[in-house]
């Protein structure tokens, strides 16, 4: 049990630490006033006799998700029993605006697969995603649909109990339109053992396995013309922590853990042996750009589905290998939009070199300021911005032996790019993940799926932070990420080809369709040349 008065001094930090790191945590949520009297409702529902902290982080959570950002967030540990999540023994996967279901538990539920959801208790699926936005914050209009699909805010019963109050927490109605277009309404008993993996429809196309390594790829054909890579995400690579060092215990962590699940085995002590365990994306990428001109293969498929960010460096080595060092530095300096910085306590005792250089201003950047990428650049006569680009990347590459070494001999530089290469997406690539779906579009990728949860002219790139005495955590954003790009509408990134219901329907919702569908276009193209 937490005391009143550490309550209400855990409001506040979390409030200064909102304050004073996020760019702007005022506009989605009302502004400033409203800021603050959300802040003051908080403090006043603190109940005399006080709180638990599974109670108090539940209470936190309206007050966060009002910022509207969906890198904001105080991490809650609801209970969850993997074996009895008492939620909907379904499983949803969002597909254009909506969510299908996509698995399901028991065999005689097979023939769900593929229908789409309506209501859960009577409360429509528009307003599901209404009350979950209240409770974490999002980007556009795919984020709450991210929070409703998986095992997420439907499938467990402690989070569904939040989601809908209303609900007894025993049997539950879904409401489902199935692939024929009858209207369904079942009721579920819960909570159910689940015995045994979820049915799901097999793939009739095998992706690369990423168990041990955020990142493979494997050939698609016999002949090897089409090349598919996967990435899962931008944080298990050695140059990543090259970067970022492994002086704290959380980088340490993290390493001993890619290492372990790579190697299969306990992580060494040693930290240079550590590292050199922790699989590469310059070897990963050399290997395949390398197989890839040895087979001549036509096209590949970078997939970028499950992709929830990490270091985005990862999408520069990878750009580095197809296209080449020249065109990579052209790509950055022509590339529009630029970060604002909002310097903060939080932000100086986490990020190294914190302070920019101000080359332009007459001024010192004070605690609390805002650094702007585009006034305080370096930017003179003598001075292209690709020479900026090219000495900004050197800079930061030297922090990354393994890929500075390539990227100072470019032996493999633009080594081989195929004819075509097509860029899976969807609403869970997010964050970094985002920025190289972008990057690699920008580059000339074919964009394909759906679109991601991550808006523009949004707020990213996450501080860690804890409450003193209920020791809760979570993330603040501390940049703020501008773009002109004309693909943004509603803070969603338009794509070249939206998989739709019926194309999976066509499919028989294969999990891989977005797989398949870029596959028909590419047997499309060949024809028609």
């Amino acid at each position: 049990m937490i005391d009143h008065n550490a309550l209400i001094e855990d409001i506040q930090q979390l409030a200064t630490t909102l304050e004073s790191s996020h760019p702007d945590p005022y506009t989605e949520g009302g502004g400033k006033i409203a800021f603050h009297r959300r802040l003051h409702r908080l403090m006043l529902s603190m109940p005399e006799e006080g709180m638990t902290k599974e109670a108090f982080q539940k209470r936190l959570l309206p007050f966060v998700a009002a910022v509207g950002d969906g890198h904001t967030r105080i991490h809650v540990n609801y209970m969850r029993d993997e074996q009895r999540p008492g939620g909907i023994p379904l499983r949803f996967t969002i597909i254009e605006k909506t969510l299908y279901v996509s698995g399901v538990v028991d065999e005689q539920q097979r023939h769900l697969i593929g229908s789409t959801l309506i209501a859960v208790e009577d409360v429509p699926l528009e307003e599901l995603c209404e009350r979950v936005k209240a409770l974490r914050g999002t980007d556009n209009e795919y984020g709450a649909l991210t929070l409703l699909e998986g095992k997420n805010y439907l499938w467990y019963a402690s989070q569904l109990a939040e989601l809908i109050p209303e609900w007894k927490q025993n049997d539950i109605t879904v409401q489902l339109k199935m692939p024929t277009g009858e209207i369904h309404t079942m009721t579920f008993q819960t909570p159910i053992t689940i015995k045994s993996p979820l049915l799901r429809p097999e793939s009739a196309i095998e992706v690369p396995s990423t168990k041990v390594c955020e990142f493979a790829y494997s050939f698609v054909d016999d002949h090897r013309k089409i090349a598919l890579l996967r990435v899962d995400g931008m944080g298990g690579f050695r140059e990543n922590f090259e970067l970022v060092g492994l002086e704290s215990q959380f980088q340490l962590d993290g390493a001993r853990y890619f290492y372990c699940r790579y190697n299969e085995r306990v992580a060494p002590e040693d930290k240079g042996e550590l590292l050199q365990g922790i699989p590469s994306a310059t070897e990963t990428f050399t290997s395949l750009v390398i197989d890839m001109k040895k087979y001549g293969t036509k096209a590949l498929v970078i997939d970028l589905r499950r992709n929830g960010g990490g270091n985005s460096t990862l999408a520069h080595f990878l750009m580095y290998f197809l296209y080449g060092k020249d065109r990579l530095i052209e790509h950055f300096a022509r590339t529009s939009g630029y970060e604002i910085i909002k310097y903060s306590p939080l932000y100086f005792d986490q990020v190294q070199d914190a302070r920019k250089p101000m080359h332009n201003a007459t001024f010192e950047l004070r605690q609390h300021d805002y650094w702007f990428e585009d006034m305080y650049g370096l930017k003179n006569s003598e001075c292209t911005d690709a020479q900026k680009v090219a000495a900004e990347l050197t800079e930061l590459y030297a922090k990354m032996p393994t890929f500075c070494r390539e990227y100072v001999a470019e032996q493999y530089s633009g080594y081989y790019s195929p004819e075509n290469i097509m860029v899976l997406c969807s609403p869970l690539t997010y964050s970094s993940g985002y920025t190289m779906m972008k990057n690699l579009h920008l580059a000339g990728g074919t964009l394909i799926g759906t679109p991601s949860a991550q808006a523009e002219n949004a707020p990213g790139w996450i501080l860690n932070f804890t409450l003193k005495n209920s020791g809760l955590t979570g993330w603040v954003a501390c940049k703020w990420y501008t773009s002109c790009s004309d693909r943004i509408h509603n803070g969603v990134y338009q794509l070249d080809h939206e998989l739709t219901h019926d194309q999976l329907k066509a499919y028989r919702f294969d999990p891989n369709s977005e797989v398949l569908l870029a596959l028909s276009l590419l047997e499309n193209e060949s024809r028609q040349s």
